[in-house]
């Protein structure tokens, strides 16, 4: 028998399919609303000071992140290598390296496809009211 042949099962015994896996992960430093108003310039709570502007409430900030095929122009709904939500964490301004071991924040996007190269990240900062989960932008 040849030696070839001989080590020819122990070579195919060793070979298996490779799978991969990788994560986008995005690590938040702030977020400044320092007026405190929904995107469409009314106050999240309270009322508007009449000479600066700022409200006299805060906003409750949660945020969505929506990474797609790149685009020129950006279609809301079409997260197509998937979504990332961060639930209510702060108000007006939020400082993620001031949150202790937990710094900065980072929210992961499993990906288990092939990386297609250019990218839409799309990241949204709702206020929410109350126990909602997501009322006002």
């Amino acid at each position: 028998m040849d030696w070839r042949t001989s080590l020819l099962p122990f070579f195919l015994a060793l070979l298996q399919q490779a799978q991969s896996e990788g994560v986008f992960e995005l690590r938040l430093r702030a977020f400044h609303n320092d007026l405190g108003k929904d995107d469409q310039g009314d106050c999240c709570s309270g009322v508007p000071d009449p000479q600066s502007g700022v409200c006299s409430g805060v906003c409750h900030t949660r945020f969505h992140l929506c990474l797609a095929h790149y685009q020129v122009r950006i279609e809301s709904g079409q997260c197509t290598f998937g979504v990332g939500r961060i639930p209510v964490i702060g108000d007006n301004s939020v400082f993620f390296t001031d949150r202790g071991s937990r710094n900065p924040l980072i929210n992961s996007i499993p990906l288990n496809f092939t990386w297609p190269g250019d990218f839409s990240l799309i990241i949204e900062a709702w206020h929410v009211e109350g126990d909602n989960d997501g009322v006002g932008n």
